[in-house]
């Protein structure tokens, strides 16, 4: 993969152009066009607009379910995270992990 943009620091929810962005496994993707397809709503996937959505992918478990919501994300991507970004996060599932 070749990096379009390196992320470094705390996503926007928004970009200048409107876009919404999110990150997953270290990665970046431009989900704007999918908002309004998603299974569980717009109001659900905009609450991870601007970070990572490790977190409601671990509430929301029917993610890891089948390869689709993958295939689907790999169609957006837009960059990397810098790895001290996706470590922090990394570093956060696992203290949520442990708590349940």
């Amino acid at each position: 993969m070749s990096q379009v943009a390196n992320f470094n620091g705390q996503l926007s929810p928004s970009n200048p152009n409107k876009r919404i962005w999110m990150s997953y496994g270290g990665l970046v993707y431009d989900v704007t066009e999918f908002v309004a397809n998603h299974p569980g709503g717009s109001e659900k996937i905009l609450m991870g607009a601007g970070g990572a959505i490790e977190p409601y992918w671990y509430l929301y478990r029917q993610h890891f379910a089948s390869d689709l919501p993958l295939n689907l994300l790999s169609k957006m991507l837009i960059g990397q995270l810098h790895p001290a970004d996706q470590d922090r996060i990394d570093e956060q599932m696992e203290n949520v992990t442990e708590q349940t």
